[in-house]
């Protein structure tokens, strides 16, 4: 999914009077917090160059992306509830990408075995 892509969705689903440069703005921030908390590098978005780059997340989990900007969205128009409902579904589709992610780059067993010896 491309920056443009999560712009256009997210205007679908949550007309709106906000600035592209904004909402771009707090994907891109959202990518790099995500990169950084699961240990990979995100490349540094800048609108509207960057609006056709393809997004870092595995394609099962770039409905993030969107259901982040919905969330922003509604908390700058005051629509609360919205927010509350979108930011916790981005919640709990975080924690399973953060735990799918954790899963795939374990290192092997034999990396971490006699770790913790007696008498050391």
């Amino acid at each position: 999914m491309t920056l443009q892509e999560v712009l256009m969705e997210a205007d679908r689903l949550r007309p709106n009077p906000l600035d592209d440069g904004q909402k771009a703005g707090w994907v891109a921030a959202m990518e790099v917090r995500v990169a950084e908390e699961t240990g990979r590098q995100a490349p540094l978005l800048h609108w509207p160059e960057d609006g056709q780059c393809a997004l870092t997340l595995p394609p099962e989990y770039a409905s993030l992306y969107v259901l982040y900007l919905c969330a922003r969205i509604d908390f700058a128009l005051g629509e609360y509830e919205g927010y509350n409902g979108a930011i916790t579904l981005y919640n709990a589709t975080l924690g399973d990408y953060k735990k799918s992610h954790l899963r795939q780059c374990l290192p092997e067993k034999r990396d971490y075995m006699h770790v913790w010896r007696e008498g050391v």
